[in-house]
């Protein structure tokens, strides 16, 4: 008498795991950690999916779909998919906690209006009068930094018609309207990272490694349109956090005249040839039109490397 097989596991309808990846994603966990409460086959009475708010235009067309409750933490959170799970909306959740607010973002630019709440333990953020997904920050040193802008900036406010920002500054320095577009950036990129995970970095402007010669380097820098910098070293043969530094207000102006005037650039420079070779690569991501010159890149050589000795 044979051994009796064991059953197939049924799978997970796609829509059930869209919306299982989608809520993993935003709440930095695995999936596995989700558990599914309710799935059901639901026909939509628009193509929202059921989930309206202001200034979304909704065609009034059925739309077959799914209702999906997951549970995470002890907490539920509902969305509402297509037939195939292509389209994963939020469409209740519990209220975010996030600590205090110290600043206010809406972009209607983006599709649909996207809108955030930056607090001092982490970000709510989703569509504009939509429902608001609350997350820790995905780095840590995200609130350290938020720390930093708060203490050292007064509030104010910016509307452009497209972005409105208000920043709820503790600090007594007035932002200057460079400091303004680097502290825009900065939640651009906290936003992003929760979005579409910290392995997509938004706003990098400038890379830059070294790496061999006598000294046996073996250093890395990113410098980002948020005005901050951050190195690493690999010279004791793990990559370790060699610190952050952030850019001067003279800094700031350099790079964002250089990242508004030339296009993206690469650049290797090698001298294999000797025994103790060195190795730089350099990566400038503007958003220009003007190529650049040799010297333009030695410019950016040297920025890099000026900014990796300063860091504490």
């Amino acid at each position: 008498m044979g051994a009796a097989s064991s059953p197939v596991p049924t799978p997970e309808p796609a829509p059930v795991a869209a919306a299982r990846r989608l809520l993993a994603s935003q709440r930095r966990v695995q999936p596995e950690q989700i558990r599914v409460i309710s799935a059901q086959a639901v026909d939509w009475p628009n193509s929202c999916l059921g989930v309206e708010w202001p200034d979304l235009a909704c065609a009034e067309v059925i739309t077959p779909g799914w209702r999906v409750i997951l549970e995470l933490e002890g907490q539920q959170y509902t969305y509402h998919t297509d037939a195939a799970g292509a389209q994963v909306v939020l469409a209740s959740a519990p209220p975010p906690q996030i600590g205090a607010v110290r600043m206010n973002w809406r972009e209607a630019g983006s599709q649909p209006c996207s809108q955030a709440q930056i607090g001092a333990d982490g970000v709510a953020f989703g569509a504009c009068g939509g429902v608001l997904m609350g997350a820790a920050f995905a780095h840590p040193q995200r609130a350290a930094e938020l720390a930093h802008f708060y203490q050292t900036y007064a509030p104010f406010e910016v509307d452009s018609g497209v972005i409105q920002f208000a920043f709820l500054g503790g600090g007594t320095q007035t932002a200057s309207a460079v400091e303004q577009r680097a502290l825009a950036e900065w939640v651009r990129g906290t936003i992003w990272e929760l979005q579409a995970g910290p392995e997509d970095p938004f706003g990098l402007a400038l890379e830059w490694r070294r790496q061999g010669g006598i000294a046996g380097f073996c250093d890395h820098l990113r410098v980002y349109l948020s005005g901050i910098a951050y190195a690493d070293s690999c010279s004791t043969g793990t990559v370790e956090p060699a610190g952050s530094y952030f850019l001067t207000l003279d800094e700031l102006k350099q790079l964002y005249q250089w990242v508004d005037q030339y296009a993206p650039v690469e650049r290797e420079i090698s001298d294999s040839a000797t025994a103790d070779s060195m190795q730089i690569q350099l990566k400038f991501l503007g958003s220009g039109t003007q190529s650049a010159d040799a010297s333009d890149e030695d410019d950016w050589l040297n920025f890099a490397q000026h900014l990796y000795g300063l860091m504490p």
